[in-house]
């Protein structure tokens, strides 16, 4: 009788203990065809809410519905800041992120991408009339980057300059027109889109810096889901989606 107690118990114990852990797993689903995609809803035109709601739009959101659709794909999006889109890919929040993601040698140490689906490059956003030309004219200013971007890092190497972070591009938007900051190094359908929508307040010029390749990034130990959205991107560029997303967003937004 003693044994089969103990049977009991055990088996009571492996229950709890299996329950504990699938609770852990997070984001883990019996649908294998629904994913949770994160992002930073900051970042117009790639990603931004609609005003007085919390409604999803952009290019990056127009183009992971699409790719969903082409790969038979649910989407549930998770939005944060664009600093913890990797670390909750690794610990397994997250499936995917899309955010405006470049590419570079340590994100791929800690994440796997899809082939790239987008090129941009950093521009200088500043105030109109306020004698920065070039990167020459930075020299002695304060400038001010997103936390965990390629431009926080490409800030650094300009000399003579203060670099201030800010979690999100709202806030940079707000220090540079109180006068915070006299500069921003963000991408340039970013300075382009702010330029259009305030066109007495900022413009902008290219950096000079190398265009970079931007990309979803997923969880490194997931092939199957890179090679899933490699093939939907593939068909989406071939049937006209892809231009038709970009055009909407990116036709009108350019910085010379």
């Amino acid at each position: 009788m003693k044994m089969y107690k103990k049977l009991f118990a055990g088996a009571i114990m492996l229950f709890v203990a299996g329950a504990f852990l699938a609770g852990c797993s997070g984001t883990k689903t019996s649908n294998s065809n629904h994913i949770i995609v994160g992002t930073a809803a900051t970042y117009p035109p790639f990603e931004f809410t609609k005003d007085n709601s919390s409604e999803l739009q952009g290019f990056d959101i127009e183009l992971m519905d699409a790719l969903a659709k082409e790969a038979n794909l649910t989407v549930e999006w998770k939005d944060m800041g664009f600093d913890g889109l990797i670390p909750s890919l690794k610990s397994g929040q997250i499936q995917a992120a899309i955010a405006g993601i470049n590419i570079t040698p340590e994100r791929e140490k800690m994440v796997a991408f899809t082939e790239p689906y987008y090129e941009t490059g950093t521009v200088v956003m500043h105030k109109k009339g306020d004698g920065i030309e070039n990167l020459a004219d930075l020299k002695g200013k304060t400038i001010a980057v997103q936390i965990a971007t390629a431009q926080a890092a490409e800030a650094k190497e300009i000399p003579g300059v203060k670099v201030k972070e800010f979690n999100n591009i709202p806030d940079i938007i707000n220090e540079m027109k109180i006068g915070g900051s006299q500069a921003a190094l963000v991408d340039g359908p970013l300075a382009a889109y702010y330029a259009k929508k305030f066109p007495n307040t900022f413009e902008a010029f290219k950096s000079g810096t190398p265009s970079q390749p931007i990309a979803i990034a997923v969880n490194i130990d997931d092939p199957e889901l890179v090679a899933t959205l490699n093939k939907a991107l593939q068909k989406i560029k071939e049937d006209g989606t892809y231009k038709k997303i970009s055009d909407k967003w990116f036709g009108s937004l350019e910085i010379k």
